[in-house]
């Protein structure tokens, strides 16, 4: 009898450990801790300022703001300037945002919106490169610390239509999908 008890406890723990266990456990444990942090007192904060250093390593600038419209509700503004391919390079997006769990403080943000990014050659006379205009929806979690501090992380999957610039502009013939990760650090007021 003792070895069959031991075979089945074995037996649960590789049920446990299998795949397919642990993704909906990530899940769980995920959306019991965006519970807990809501719970948190809320500072009631309107707008968010915030910087994304992963993009410093290309090395692009993005900066966004972010708008409460509702408790669930809120619209972004990011602009972005550096270097793409050695190129300099500059965007902007907008973005709608719901929340699906919590708010505007801490919550998982829903979004979707358009991005636009041209990308300029310095050795041509009318300075066109790339351009580039993209739809995206993004999901993540958003928190706000009660000093102000706010840090978000967000994945992104979206559809990007690029084109030549110049004289003869070609439309944007070039469609395909491209996923990303960003990690937004900055100030909640």
């Amino acid at each position: 009898m003792r070895m069959e008890r031991t075979s089945s406890s074995a037996g649960f723990s590789s049920v446990l450990n299998s795949r397919v266990m642990k993704r909906p456990l990530i899940l769980l444990l995920f959306f019991t801790s965006c519970t807990i942090m809501c719970a948190q007192d809320s500072r009631n904060v309107n707008q968010t300022l915030s910087l994304s250093p992963a993009f410093l390593v290309k090395p692009v600038v993005r900066v966004s703001y972010e708008y409460r419209l509702s408790a669930d509700e809120g619209f972004e503004l990011s602009a972005l300037g550096g270097r793409m391919s050695g190129w300099p390079a500059w965007g902007f997006a907008f973005h709608y945002v719901y929340y699906l769990v919590c708010d505007f403080e801490h919550g998982m943000p829903f979004g979707f919106g358009y991005t636009y990014t041209k990308v300029a050659d310095p050795t041509d006379p009318i300075g066109n490169r790339d351009r580039g205009i993209g739809q995206w929806f993004h999901l993540g979690y958003k928190y706000t610390h009660v000093s102000g501090f706010t840090a978000a992380l967000m994945g992104s999957a979206g559809i990007v239509g690029t084109g030549g610039g110049g004289p003869n502009v070609q439309p944007l013939a070039d469609l395909r999908g491209a996923l990303a990760l960003n990690l937004q650090m900055g100030w909640s007021l």
